[in-house]
């Protein structure tokens, strides 16, 4: 087990190479995260921290692995480590390589060799080589192709005990290091990790007067709302064209919301035929709140192969009624899904119509109400959806209409059916009816 450095070594370090962080980085030098993510602003320091971080874990490093999509993207890290150290002593002329158009290397005296990689050509790039690294750094991983780039990395340094660290800035709100950091802002995540944000105007040199300097809010008055906050203060912006962007929000919709035994569970279906998913939720309520408890999500699978796949759930006996598209009724060459369902399970899923902004509005009235949770363990690639799911925009990433792209929406329409099938299209009330007498009536008989 390697034994990461503390505060008091690190700071040994970066006194060594006069290097004081500030406040806003100081966070990131703190963590003994496995996974630890750096969003930094354009021009707000971030490859120079990440630098910081990486030199001072290299005295306690056999093996790391600078990766970027292009090898252009790791040589400013490169750069700050090769100058750091050759002034810390730990490092000499002789033992630094930088070819053109090749792996940048150096070993320091540490016996630490470090390596640069392009994953230009995919993940294949870290796994193929079939060492075992300390580190793995992921650098301008905003513009890092595949997600499975990262799913790499974890895999990589887990035999050895090892971190990764991803840093960049979101060029989007939908990619995978965007949703990356929403992963990582819930408390005691699957990858046991933690994100930080470093602002522009943390790289006090270029910005002296921090937050209020005059270059950052000259910055604030021309640029567009969401680009200053994701170039500029290093926050996620929610797009105008995202369908629930600003009412989702995980650290309070996913969870801790496992099957319950004992209470019953009703199945919220859309069939999602090719090339969608076709996405069973299986749902418990707990008073006036939707636990999703499980989903079997997926491609290219029949009614049959769906229905199998749920009868081998945990929570199959406790299934008491299903609701879904209208979709299941039809039957242009053969059974409809609800005839086979009906077949297969005895249940009649009740397939109904919903117009899909009355379905929309209805799903953002109960997340707004905090009435849905979705079980974190079980339910991670339909969750998703709530990301995915969007407008039509112009090259600007303005929306252009109000009517949502038929994609990324299965485990979402499924779900407009269950909730409004259980509460309805409003929480308002009837009124009661009220019996007047007939005025015409009276005046007859009397």
């Amino acid at each position: 087990m390697l034994r990461w450095p503390g505060p008091k070594k690190k700071k040994y370090i970066f006194d060594a190479v006069g290097y004081v962080p500030y406040p806003e980085q100081e966070p990131v030098h703190a963590s003994a995260a496995e996974l630890v993510q750096i969003v930094g602003a354009e021009g707000g320091g971030k490859s120079f921290v990440t630098a910081k971080e990486i030199f001072a874990c290299i005295p306690f490093c056999e093996l790391i692995y600078l990766v970027g999509q292009e090898y252009e993207n790791t040589h400013m890290e490169f750069r700050y480590l090769e100058a750091d150290g050759l002034e810390f002593g730990m490092l000499t002329q002789d033992r630094i390589s930088t070819p053109k158009n090749a792996p940048w290397t150096f070993t320091t005296n540490t016996g630490c060799h470090v390596r640069t990689i392009s994953v230009k050509k995919g993940a294949t790039s870290i796994i193929g080589k079939g060492q075992e690294p300390d580190m793995i750094v992921l650098l301008e991983a905003g513009v890092i192709d595949s997600r499975s780039v990262l799913d790499a990395a974890m895999q990589r340094i887990t035999r050895s005990a090892g971190r990764v660290i991803a840093s960049g800035t979101n060029k989007d709100e939908i990619g995978w290091y965007a949703e990356l950091e929403d992963i990582l802002s819930i408390p005691d995540n699957d990858y046991g990790g933690e994100t930080f944000s470093l602002p522009a105007w943390t790289n006090r040199k270029e910005y002296p007067g921090g937050e209020t300097d005059p270059k950052i809010l000259k910055l604030k008055t021309i640029l567009p709302p969401d680009v200053f906050a994701r170039t500029v203060a290093a926050r996620r912006t929610v797009s105008l064209a995202a369908i629930f962007g600003d009412v989702f929000d995980p650290s309070v919709h996913v969870g801790d919301f496992p099957y319950q035994n004992g209470l019953p569970v009703m199945l919220w279906i859309d069939p999602g035929y090719y090339p969608s998913f076709y996405a069973v939720l299986a749902v418990q309520f707990h008073g006036d709140v939707a636990w999703v408890v499980d989903a079997v999500y997926e491609h290219h699978k029949a009614h049959e192969q769906i229905i199998e796949m749920c009868k081998d759930r945990p929570w199959w006996t406790a299934v008491r009624g299903a609701v879904g598209d209208v979709a299941l009724k039809q039957h242009p060459a053969d059974r409809s899904g609800q005839e086979v369902w009906l077949e297969k399970t005895g249940l009649a899923v009740q397939g109904q119509y919903l117009r899909i902004q009355d379905g929309i509005d209805r799903h953002r009235s109960i997340l707004h109400q905090n009435r849905i949770g979705w079980n974190r363990s079980t339910t991670k690639k339909p969750v998703r959806e709530y990301k995915l799911y969007r407008r039509r925009v112009d090259k600007e990433n303005n929306p252009t209409s109000d009517k949502p792209i038929d994609a990324h929406c299965d485990a979402l329409k499924a779900t407009h059916y269950g909730l409004t099938h259980k509460w309805g299209l409003s929480d308002r009330k009837p009124k009661p009816k009220v019996y007047h007498a007939d005025p015409w009536r009276h005046a007859i008989r009397a």
